[in-house]
């Protein structure tokens, strides 16, 4: 096992460790961002994207060693590399989708989608720099071309959360209902897990179904009242025919 392996390891898991204590800790309440801040949207974008690049690392390393295992070579199973990539591959991916909801929920999509792609390239790239040493064989002006690029991903992020992130928050409109305003960022502020989440966007939009409905029928009673006391009015609901007339004009038009 490379001990340049363990420190990406050690290092994903110490930035995910941290991120989790602050989101879910109750001592470190005082100092948890809003899940619709900048800072929110950058640290679990950048986390999201480690894990990403994590994962990609290690799908890489498990098919390289069922390719030695494919060609006769058993020893990769016994690979501490081996065994530890294909062990945390799925879990990786289960955490990785959850801070990938976190930062699609904690802005507007042409703020967090640009910051998650670029990021995910950007760590893919530098992951597989250092495990599988692909920076000792580039020039120092592939070093500097490549440093250059980073920082310009860098400032393009700076330029999308210095003007889209608090102009997508202002406009995102609150659901009301019954009275009471309830939107989802308050929702995932107060610490419901996502199926209470889901919950309760269903109670919220079945609520908001049942008041349309209300006042269709509401305004169906009015309207056939004005047409009741106003004889001169058509109105839209004509009182259905008695059978006995219907009858008459069947025979009628047989004859």
């Amino acid at each position: 096992m490379t001990p340049l392996f363990l420190s990406v390891t050690a290092t994903t898991a110490l930035l995910l460790v941290t991120w989790m204590v602050l989101w879910h800790a109750p001592c470190v309440e005082r100092l948890r961002p809003s899940s619709s801040s900048t800072l929110t949207a950058l640290a679990s974008g950048y986390l999201s994207a480690s894990l990403a690049a994590y994962s990609t690392q290690n799908l890489k390393i498990v098919m390289l060693g069922l390719d030695e295992l494919a060609a006769g070579r058993s020893a990769a199973l016994t690979n501490p590399c081996f065994v530890l990539a294909a062990a945390l591959l799925a879990p990786v991916a289960i955490v990785q989708v959850y801070t990938l909801n976190m930062t699609l929920g904690s802005g507007a999509v042409n703020f967090v989608v640009p910051i998650y792609s670029s990021l995910v390239v950007v760590c893919t790239a530098i992951f597989g720099g250092i495990v599988f040493e692909e920076f000792s064989g580039v020039t120092p002006v592939q070093i500097s071309l490549f440093a250059s690029g980073v920082l310009l991903v860098a400032v393009g992020i700076g330029g999308l959360s210095s003007g889209n992130q608090g102009q997508a928050a202002a406009r995102m409109p609150p659901i009301e209902t019954d009275g009471a305003r309830r939107t989802l960022s308050t929702a995932s502020e107060s610490g419901l897990s996502p199926s209470a989440l889901a919950a309760q966007g269903f109670n919220v939009a079945f609520d908001s179904f049942r008041e349309v409905r209300s006042a269709s029928k509401l305004s169906r009673g009015t309207s056939r009242g004005s047409a009741a006391s106003d004889p001169g009015r058509i109105s839209a609901y004509p009182p259905p025919r008695a059978p006995l007339v219907v009858v008459e004009q069947c025979a009628s038009s047989s004859l």
